[in-house]
């Protein structure tokens, strides 16, 4: 009789159905799809009541729009108290940085400012503008020491929108593997990480798009990948710029040159095991161009890229790492 009960028990146990989630966060919005037993309003609610709380405190760690955030308080030489949410994007950030040769710099807030990408509107920038604020952007120049960010230069501003929303991403979905989910994907403002396969076997598909004509074009699709336990993030020039005397000006700027960048690449799709890697990785390689993108990959275990070139509205050409393949594939 006992073994009866078991074998019926077993055969009646509720089968994982999927949640949805959707909500504002960072200047954009992420949508959450979990595969859980407990389908019910309370606990869907009590999930992203925590999810939004997460993601609001993090908020007031990176934002640089939030004038109270710890971010700013470093920026303008205030006190503050620091903490783990914050090391750890900073340890991260100086580790992509020395990884891209400074093509990943979270000090080049101020020359993005000044391009207009930033806090402020777009202006006429001068080089002698640029060469005033290039002499405070510089990775080297700042460091971790004893729970304190020390600057060489009081100027010097940190930025963390080249990570940020990576880090975010992993933040949660970090929170739903704690609550027992196994088999989820989290996406915000385009950065994506996905647990295990869906309960029907099939992996996780994503869409990389191909470049748009302009900022306001519709959505189209270049290839998809399918995805199983891994983060995907995309970096672009194609929708954020301005046009100026019929030049082009992309956000993405160079930390070297103190412009935005004018090489061939259109947009560069990095796979990783986290997704702040992926995110800081993806506008490193937007930075520093397609050869060059392809060896940083290429050098990283667990990293794998998707580079588009060309001209918008052209032709494109698509350059990928070698264990790019199977992610096209399916068979990873």
């Amino acid at each position: 009789m006992l073994l009866f009960l078991l074998v019926n028990f077993s055969c009646h146990s509720p089968k994982p159905s999927k949640i949805s989630m959707k909500g504002e966060t960072q200047g954009t919005y992420y949508t959450i799809h979990v595969y859980h037993t407990d389908t019910s309003e309370v606990f869907v609610a009590k999930l992203q009541i925590e999810i939004d709380s997460l993601l609001n405190a993090f908020n007031s760690v990176a934002s640089i729009y939030d004038s109270t955030s710890l971010i700013s308080r470093i920026n303008n030489n205030l006190s503050y108290e620091m903490n783990d949410l914050f090391k750890d994007v900073f340890q991260k950030s100086m580790e992509i940085s020395q990884l891209s040769g400074g093509a990943f710099d979270i000090t080049v807030g101020p020359l993005v400012n000044a391009w207009g990408f930033g806090i402020t509107d777009s202006a006429h920038i001068s080089q002698s503008v640029i060469d005033s604020l290039i002499q405070c952007v510089g990775y080297e120049k700042v460091r971790l020491e004893n729970g304190r960010i020390i600057k060489d230069n009081p100027l010097i501003k940190l930025d963390m929108n080249g990570i940020a929303q990576g880090y975010a991403v992993d933040l949660v979905a970090d929170f739903i593997e704690s609550k027992g989910i196994a088999s989820y994907i989290v996406e915000i403002g385009g950065e994506v990480r996905v647990g295990k396969s869906k309960p029907d076997g099939s992996k996780w598909v994503i869409a990389i798009e191909k470049p748009a004509p302009d900022a306001e074009s519709a959505q189209e699709e270049e290839d998809r990948i399918f995805l199983e336990n891994v983060s995907v993030s995309t970096s672009g020039t194609y929708r954020r710029y301005y046009e100026r005397s019929g030049e082009r000006f992309s956000h993405t700027i160079d930390p070297k040159t103190g412009r935005p960048v004018k090489h061939s690449m259109l947009s560069a799709t990095i796979i990783a095991s986290d997704c702040m890697t992926a995110d800081g990785l993806a506008t490193a390689c937007m930075v520093i161009g397609v050869d060059e993108a392809l060896r940083l990959c290429e050098s990283i275990d667990g990293v794998e890229g998707f580079f588009i070139l060309g001209s918008v509205g052209d032709k494109y050409t698509i350059r990928y790492t070698n264990g790019f393949e199977k992610y096209l594939s399916g068979e990873n």
